[in-house]
């Protein structure tokens, strides 16, 4: 893996899914606990800072009401409108403070639908900055990090998952999505595979 063409990518590492009052947070809590998420997040940004591989912080922020899924959405952001998560300027759309930010790292700012790369400046920050390879983590294992797999499979980027930094609501869903679609866009690897990759270069 070449270091310097590679970014860590981590999507919605936000209060409403990470902290025990986050609005979403009863949905995904078992797996991101069961997963050991926080701290392989944090063993992954490390890891990373230590090989000169810049962080990127995708949130997921909507305008008050919600407005940018409209009157009657369904699916995963009629979950999201019915909690009132992720509300722009609240303490929900932060993000989480035990996940290891820091000054250096890059915030992408605009995203309020499921891919990272929609409404997001993310493949132009990326491209300017000469990145090819992506490793994700984040949430939700099977909607916005598998979203922005395939979305950079399709743009040509190459494309890890991070197996065990990456969560959602239920462990079947995890499974389903770990084992049978995150191979067939990425190299799916845990992040002890992750490090020891990247501190051979």
């Amino acid at each position: 893996m070449s270091n310097s063409r590679t970014a860590l990518v981590l999507i919605e590492t936000q209060n409403d899914f990470l902290s025990p009052e986050g609005k979403l947070n009863s949905l995904v809590k078992d797996v991101v606990d069961g997963n050991n998420f926080k701290q392989n997040v944090n063993e992954a940004i490390a890891a990373a800072r230590q090989a000169g591989i810049p962080v990127y912080f995708v949130p997921i922020q909507f305008s008050k009401n919600h407005v940018e899924v409209g009157n009657s959405p369904y699916g995963i952001l009629k979950v999201v409108k019915d909690h009132n998560a992720f509300e722009k300027g609240t303490w929900g759309a932060q993000l989480y403070d035990e996940i290891d930010v820091q000054e250096e790292d890059i915030i992408v700012e605009g995203k309020s639908s499921i891919s990272a790369f929609s409404g997001t400046d993310l493949d132009h920050i990326l491209r300017s900055n000469g990145v090819d390879k992506v490793i994700l983590g984040g949430f939700l294992s099977h909607v916005c990090v598998n979203a922005t797999m395939t979305d950079a499979y399709d743009k040509g980027y190459k494309v890890v998952t991070l197996t065990d930094a990456v969560a959602t609501a239920g462990e079947d869903a995890q499974k389903q999505v770990i084992d049978h679609i995150y191979p067939m866009f990425s190299t799916p690897m845990d992040v002890k595979t992750f490090i020891g990759s990247i501190t051979q270069n």
